[in-house]
């Protein structure tokens, strides 16, 4: 699996990049994941709104956009959304959390022991 992707939004392609999160982080992300499966699939088990909400941050605070000036963080950490959006937050920020999980799960499956 790619520590990148490739979204097109407004007719450019934009770059995201994914680091490994922390133990800590790795440890919840998997927890939720194994209790939820990743959200907006069709046989994903419906989560909580503030549940959703922390998952996501916890995802999008360990994905970067690639820019010419630098990488700039999608989410801070504060939570607040670090990147240009546009007004389409919510698709762009999936887009990427859900490509960030399909990583994740990737990664997790190739390290463990």
């Amino acid at each position: 699996m790619e520590d990148f992707c490739k979204i097109t939004d407004g007719g450019r392609e934009r770059v995201f990049q994914f680091k490994v999160p922390t133990a800590w982080d790795g440890i919840a992300l998997f927890n939720y994941l194994i209790s939820y499966g990743i959200p907006f699939r069709p046989k994903a088990k419906a989560m909580p709104p503030e549940d959703l909400e922390k998952l996501l941050k916890l995802c999008l605070k360990n994905c970067y956009e690639s820019l010419p000036g630098g990488d700039a963080s999608v989410v801070d950490a504060s939570g607040q959304v670090g990147i240009i959006t546009d007004g389409k937050d919510a698709p762009l920020l999936t887009q990427i959390a859900v490509k960030y999980m399909l990583f994740f799960m990737e990664w997790w499956k190739d390290a463990s022991v």
